[in-house]
Parts: C-alpha cells; structure tokens; sequence
C-alpha cells in the first residue's frame, strides 16, 4: 500500500488507489506489532446507482486500467490461471 502511495506511481494517472494518509504502528498487540492504515473515507462502487449506460462503461474501463496498471507495477500481482493478466 505504501508503495502505491509513493512518488512516482502517485502521481500516475492510472493509479486509481486510495491515497495512504498514514501508517500507524501498534507494537505489542496481541502479541505481534500491528499497523492501522489511515486513508481517506471511500463510498462503496454501488452507492449511488449509475443512471445511464455510459457511467457503468466508464466505471468498468476504470477497473480494466487499474488491472492493466497492476500487471504493469507487479506481473506476480496479477498471474494466470488465478487472475485476469493484461499485457501493458
């Protein structure tokens, strides 16, 4: 996740990830160290509904060019036969 949050894929615009605000380390809980994520407050893809064609084409182009942006950064990320592997 911090990767994704670095320079210079922040500022590619085919990231599509939530921007990480902070990390924040929590030793010794229960028994291991921890790390809360801080980013900001997202609404769920469905919320609202698309009122026409054209924002649900545009809603699944996005999710191929985040698809084609991580097989881009990390082949391993996204690797046949468990995923969808889009040449960039």
């Amino acid at each position: 996740m911090e990767y994704l949050s670095s320079d210079p894929l922040s500022s590619d615009p085919r990231n599509h990830s939530a921007q990480l605000l902070e990390v924040l380390d929590l030793p010794d809980y229960k028994g291991g160290s921890e790390q809360v994520l801080i980013m900001p407050w997202l609404r769920p893809f469905k919320s609202p509904t698309f009122d026409t064609v054209g924002e649900a084409v545009d809603c699944f182009r996005q999710l191929f060019e985040v698809i084609r942006f991580y097989s881009y950064i990390s082949p391993s990320l996204i690797n046949p036969p468990t995923g969808i592997a889009i040449p960039p």
